[in-house]
């Protein structure tokens, strides 16, 4: 009869590592448009230099919120616990 608890063969464990990264798409890692410096010589220039600086800060913003949100989604799978299997496979 032979005795499972005097078995000298090794339970070997093994782990896979799987690295996720995170698809973050083209279109939002293209850089920041640049500031105008063209010379603002009436109000009206400086008031459409205003606007367009507006809204390029917009657009830029609203990229860099989307990459920190696809960030923070993969922030889960990054700190998970890891998980022994049970029946030791």
């Amino acid at each position: 009869m032979l005795m499972t608890s005097c078995a000298t063969e090794k339970v070997v464990y093994k782990t896979e590592v799987q690295y996720v990264h995170p698809e973050i798409p083209e279109s939002i890692l293209e850089q920041c448009d640049v500031i105008p410096s063209g010379s603002i010589q009436t109000n009206g220039d400086l008031l459409m230099s205003y606007i367009s600086l507006q809204s390029s800060y917009a657009i830029c913003s609203s990229k860099v919120n989307s990459i920190r949100m696809i960030l923070q989604s993969y922030e889960g799978i990054y700190n998970s616990d890891v998980v022994q299997p049970e029946n030791g496979e």
